[in-house]
């Protein structure tokens, strides 16, 4: 599922529930979290473009050699 402003604002104006990473806790001044304390965890990734420039691979391929 894709987070964008989009989302933040519909549950901001229809009062929904949302549930995400620590990491968006600021991205909507209308939006508060409630840290909740399940022991769960999220993977996170690389995220880059379909046709990423040449420095974009040699990033990813450095990554690769050091993972």
């Amino acid at each position: 599922f894709l987070y964008d402003i989009n989302v933040f604002n519909e549950c901001s104006e229809n009062n929904y529930l949302l549930i995400s990473l620590e990491c968006w806790e600021k991205v909507h001044p209308s939006l508060k979290n409630i840290p909740i304390t399940y022991d769960i965890s999220a993977p996170y990734g690389i995220l880059y473009s379909k046709k990423p420039s040449k420095s974009a691979i040699r990033f990813i391929d450095l990554l690769k050699t050091v993972i």
